[in-house]
């Protein structure tokens, strides 16, 4: 496959793309959970995740005093612009940067007060409870997948292109608040903090299919790359340059067998004990024979033909 120089997408295009998957939500939830979001184990999933933070917090919450005793500094000991004169004349003006403490002397002050679960989670994305947030979150966060290891491109462009995970997660933001499901205070604030819930394969399908529409429509096509394929080329070229290199033969026995067993772990799904570890057009075989991929599969129902990049040829992964 012809190596493409890649870039980020460009903000104009993702939020345009991300606006579609906001639009799509409604069609995706009666098709994914027809019983309604908060019956499905993606919701239940996302929610234990919070549930889990929040009891880590009320862990760390009990661990600590009700309250603190806070003795104020020694000036002249603690801070450095601070000589004997400052000290002693309280009329003289402190510097720009001097912090007096508001507390006095073994005044206590209250270490933290226990926060509720809804308070705790007030600032982070996707809101609690709304349904069109949260499945609207897990379809970007497939977005992501879809370009984790492979790109996108577009006809006589040059570049290959991906989405990346900080810009999206700041223009998921931005596309709630555009379409006033968040304030623009709560936007300013919101940072994403739970994973988003693997899907069952038949909702993986649909979704993916739903969004290679959505890139389909922006012009956009997938060049592939299989993840297991790429580590196991990297595996492969490690034990090539360990092979070669002056060890003890003890130490290069070991690593060399230690690199054997890591492909041979990757393969052990493929059910196939007659493949070559070290033997990349053997195993490029068997997973043109045994290997579905969604990512493939979905894009083969949209786009009517494969991705570039597959089915598999030895030549793309040969280092």
């Amino acid at each position: 496959m012809k190596q493409r120089k890649i870039e980020r997408l460009p903000s104009s295009i993702v939020l345009a793309i991300l606006q579609e998957v906001y639009d799509s939500v409604p069609q995706v939830m009666q098709a994914i959970a027809p019983l309604g979001w908060k019956q499905t184990p993606y919701h239940q999933e996302m929610i234990s995740y919070r549930k889990m933070l929040y009891d880590d917090y009320k862990d760390i919450n009990s661990s600590h005093p009700e309250s603190k005793t806070v003795d104020l500094p020694d000036l002249k000991q603690e801070i450095p612009w601070c000589d004997d004169n400052d000290c002693q004349d309280s009329n003289k003006e402190a510097p720009a940067h001097h912090y007096f403490s508001p507390f006095t002397p073994e005044q206590d002050i209250p270490w933290n007060e226990e926060i509720d679960f809804d308070s705790y989670f007030l600032i982070t994305f996707p809101p609690l409870y709304h349904d069109h947030l949260e499945l609207f979150y897990i379809l970007a966060g497939l977005l992501l997948d879809i370009t984790a290891d492979s790109t996108l491109h577009r006809d006589h462009h040059s570049s290959a292109y991906y989405f990346d995970e900080i810009q999206l997660e700041e223009l998921i933001i931005e596309i709630a608040y555009r379409n006033k499901q968040i304030e623009k205070e709560e936007a300013n604030l919101m940072l994403a903090i739970c994973p988003c819930p693997p899907l069952d394969d038949m909702d993986l399908l649909y979704c993916l299919e739903n969004l290679f529409a959505i890139l389909k429509k922006q012009g956009f096509h997938l060049n592939f790359w299989d993840y297991e394929l790429l580590l196991i080329t990297d595996l492969q070229e490690s034990y090539q340059q360990i092979f070669y290199q002056d060890l003890h033969y003890l130490e290069k026995e070991q690593q060399l067998w230690q690199i054997q067993l890591d492909i041979e772990q990757v393969l052990e799904g493929y059910d196939d004990p007659a493949v070559d570890p070290l033997h990349l057009p053997s195993i490029i075989a068997l997973y043109n024979r045994r290997k579905i991929s969604p990512l493939v599969l979905a894009y083969l129902h949209v786009y009517d033909q494969f991705p570039l990049g597959y089915p598999y040829r030895h030549a793309d992964y040969e280092p």
